[in-house]
């Protein structure tokens, strides 16, 4: 089986050298596609088309995600012979799909030396087909197509929509900060769609639970697409940095301080993966810490250019591109990690962003030197069940982490208020033979407490939510 792939306007307006070198990628990037997706094809490309030979019909799925491709058609290939040759082929071929019907017929001829336009082949297989179904040129319910090109003719009526754009690997490399909610992975899919090849860097808020929605995410954008596409996902353990801003930070600066942060460590791995420039998911006035001067002061003092592609759009848009991506689902039981209690500052200076950092005493090399780096699509950890318990079990010390208003109104009776970086940092305050379960207020926290506890020798478990 044959099919015809249409390229994107933003490839076959390019100047000939451009237009060349865009079609050679979008073909690699199909070939590489269907071999990551453990499919069989031939693909060929000439001029402003690209031809494929399948045997699974699977292939055109595959087809219609590759960046750079605007619409793929099931055709049937002949080679060349003389005019009335093709017009017997073209009934033979297409009479069944326009009995009863309305067609237009639409025929292009780029072989000029065969002395054939396209309009003649119109008006006589039109003609032909005209004892079949009735002719209709505005809205027709069939379009018959026919090319000739290169000693070649292909037939064909379909025209199944792709996504089209550029294809990966033309426009550069970006890091995305991804963090598994619907906003990033949405501007990573904009950001591949013009050409931009993506790293990922993601700011691990929510220990194991968070690393396994962030690995889901990317492992879909990687597979549906870009398959065979080289990228990776560097995990950042960020929840000591967290701990040390609700400890440090005054209340209204803590989001912004923990987005600049998160930013300086996107800004280390992008001079090291060579990339040139960052992408984030924010978008103005979505939430309070994503005011247009917040963004300024954020990203005042950036070394590396930001781009947020979703800046104009509103939720509601964002969601519907997330389910067209296909990461709507995975993002949609991910929390708020980021969440940090108090109402962020709305109109935060550089300044007021600087200062408050500074008090965090962040060292963006030492908690870089912790990131573990993934080559995509990664495996999906499984959770550690062994680190949770339904309910508070008998002779345990409950180990409260949560803030003074989140235990307002709900305390646990025994329980013992901890810092978890003061014990971190001093471990001996625990007894080394009690069993400790720990509780904060979604259990996120709670699990990544327990996990850092068992490395330093303690018998710990978190309370589920």
């Amino acid at each position: 089986m044959k099919a015809l792939l249409r390229l994107s306007p933003e490839i076959t307006t390019k100047a000939a050298k451009t237009r060349a070198r865009f079609t050679r990628r979008t073909a690699e990037n199909l070939r590489l596609a269907l071999g990551a997706s453990g499919l069989a094809g031939r693909v060929r490309a000439e001029h402003a088309r690209i031809y494929l030979e399948y045997d699974d019909p699977k292939a055109l799925e595959v087809a219609r995600r590759v960046f750079g491709v605007l619409s793929v058609s099931p055709a049937h290939e002949e080679t060349w012979v003389d005019l009335p040759t093709l017009l017997r082929t073209a009934e033979r071929l297409m009479a069944d799909r326009v009995k009863g019907k309305t067609f237009a017929v639409r025929a292009r001829v780029a072989d000029t030396g065969l002395g054939l336009s396209g309009q003649r082949i119109n008006e006589e297989l039109g003609t032909i087909l005209c004892a079949y179904g009735r002719v209709n040129l505005d809205a027709p319910d069939v379009t018959v197509r026919i090319e000739v090109r290169n000693g070649r003719i292909h037939y064909y009526s379909a025209r199944l929509p792709a996504e089209g754009g550029m294809p990966v690997g033309v426009g550069g490399r970006a890091i995305v900060m991804l963090s598994a909610g619907y906003d990033s992975a949405v501007a990573a899919w904009l950001m591949m769609r013009r050409g931009i090849q993506v790293e990922f860097v993601s700011c691990r808020l929510g220990g194991e639970a968070h690393e396994r929605a962030v690995v889901a995410v990317a492992n879909r954008l990687s597979r549906v697409w870009a398959p065979g596409i080289r990228s990776r996902l560097v995990i950042v353990p960020f929840e000591e940095t967290v701990e040390r801003i609700r400890r440090d930070v005054a209340g209204k600066y803590a989001q912004l301080v923990l987005k600049r942060l998160m930013y300086r460590t996107a800004e280390r791995f992008a001079r090291t993966l060579h990339a040139d420039a960052i992408v984030t998911g924010e978008s103005v006035g979505q939430v309070s810490s994503q005011t247009l001067p917040n963004l300024r002061a954020l990203t005042l003092e950036a070394r590396e250019p930001f781009f947020r592609p979703l800046l104009g759009h509103s939720k509601a848009e964002i969601m519907d591109l997330a389910k067209r991506v296909g990461t709507h689902h995975l993002s949609s039981g991910v929390p708020e990690y980021c969440a940090l209690g108090a109402r962020p500052a709305t109109s935060a200076t550089a300044r007021e962003v600087a200062d408050q950092e500074a008090r965090v005493g962040f060292d963006d090399e030492a908690v870089a030197a912790g990131a573990t780096w993934r080559e995509l699509p990664a495996e999906d950890d499984q959770p550690g069940t062994e680190l949770t318990v339904p309910e508070l079990p008998d002779g345990a010390v409950v180990l409260d982490i949560r803030t003074p208003p989140e235990r307002r109104g709900r305390e646990i009776p025994g329980a013992r208020e901890v810092d978890p970086l003061s014990v971190i940092r001093q471990p001996h305050v625990l007894d080394a033979d009690a069993r400790y379960v720990v509780v904060c207020d979604q259990g996120q926290r709670s699990l990544w407490f327990a996990r850092r506890l068992r490395d330093l020798g303690f018998q710990a478990r978190s309370l589920a939510r």
